[in-house]
């Protein structure tokens, strides 16, 4: 195996990348679009001190009731954006974090714009990323991802405050809850992703979350990563009720949910759902049928390891059936 050449750095550290995205931004000429799984007032002060004022700007954030209650995110940087009259949107799938730039400069890294994210503070994150010329499919795949991604009226925003108030002023604790059902659905993305990644996917059954104690793998922390978590807690009644919360939010989860919905009978069995599953998936090379099954079985596993309650697991016959729970007479 060949030496690297020596050469430019390719990948900037936190603070080398935040000056370089400073750079792009106040030299900015028409229009910014961030994405930010995380997104902080601290973040969006240092944002809006650098771009220019005349340039239009489009912002999406994740924002996950558990992001905000654990302080990841915050509701303070919606209202720095609505009095400058930025456009902000959110979208529950996203972990991206991207600025384009004029359509001209695509920034890419680990960073989410908080102060710990951009190294505004002291004690900041270790974060890494890179810049690149965008291609016109790298353009047209971020505005559609923005356009998919729904907007935060004031209206919202004041149902959403309240909400989080409620729960921070409640007994049910800092880090747990999800949106309630009639706020989940008026943040439903106009489409679900129409493709997803290997990546995007459990590699372990999550059996380990119901134990005492766990080593802290390689794949345990990959998928504590696509529950939106740096870490869980230690208790182990904390650590399922959080996760159970965080795996009704997560990509592979709402992928689920949405393809039975589309069942005529809101139920599928375990082929038919390998099948789709297999059908959205992207690699090069593809992924093989028996990994795609594995990585099925893995996400059925976890949903009968917390019982998140709104998908049903149960084997009539050889094969595992899923359903979506039926409500209640009555209930919408």
């Amino acid at each position: 195996m060949s030496s690297p050449t020596l050469g430019p750095r390719r990948v900037l550290d936190g603070r080398a990348f935040r000056r370089q995205l400073e750079n792009a931004i106040r030299a900015a000429k028409t229009r910014v679009l961030m994405f930010s799984a995380f997104l902080t007032a601290g973040g969006m002060d240092w944002f809006v001190n650098v771009c220019p004022p005349d340039v239009s700007v489009g912002i999406v954030a994740r924002w996950r009731l558990s992001d905000i209650l654990q302080g990841a995110s915050d509701l303070q940087a919606y209202t720095i954006a609505r009095s400058i009259h930025f456009d902000f949107r959110v979208n529950r799938y996203l972990h991206a974090k991207v600025w384009l730039i004029d359509q001209d400069i695509l920034f890419v890294g680990s960073a989410n714009a908080t102060s710990r994210g951009l190294a505004l503070i002291e004690n900041n994150n270790v974060e890494f990323g890179t810049v690149l010329q965008p291609t016109a499919l790298d353009v047209t795949m971020l505005h559609a991802l923005f356009n998919d991604s729904v907007p935060v009226s004031k209206e919202l925003f004041d149902q959403l405050s309240a909400c989080v108030a409620e729960k921070l002023g409640g007994m049910e604790g800092k880090g747990s809850g999800a949106w309630p059902e009639h706020l989940a659905a008026l943040m439903k993305p106009n489409s679900k992703p129409s493709s997803m990644w290997v990546s995007d996917l459990f590699s372990t059954d999550g059996g380990w979350i119901a134990q005492e104690r766990y080593d802290l793998t390689p794949e345990i922390r990959h998928d504590i990563s696509l529950l939106g978590a740096d870490d869980l807690p230690t208790s182990k009644s904390d650590r399922i009720s959080l996760a159970r919360t965080l795996l009704m939010e997560s990509i592979p989860f709402q992928w689920l949910h949405e393809t039975l919905e589309a069942e005529p009978s809101h139920e599928a069995y375990f082929g038919r759902l390998s099948s789709s599953l297999h059908s959205v998936l992207e690699g090069d090379p593809r992924p093989r049928r028996q990994e795609v099954k594995q990585l099925l079985a893995n996400l059925l596993s976890w949903i009968e390891v917390l019982g998140p309650g709104e998908i049903v697991i149960d084997r009539p016959s050889y094969s595992q059936r899923v359903s979506l729970a039926r409500k209640p007479a009555g209930l919408n």
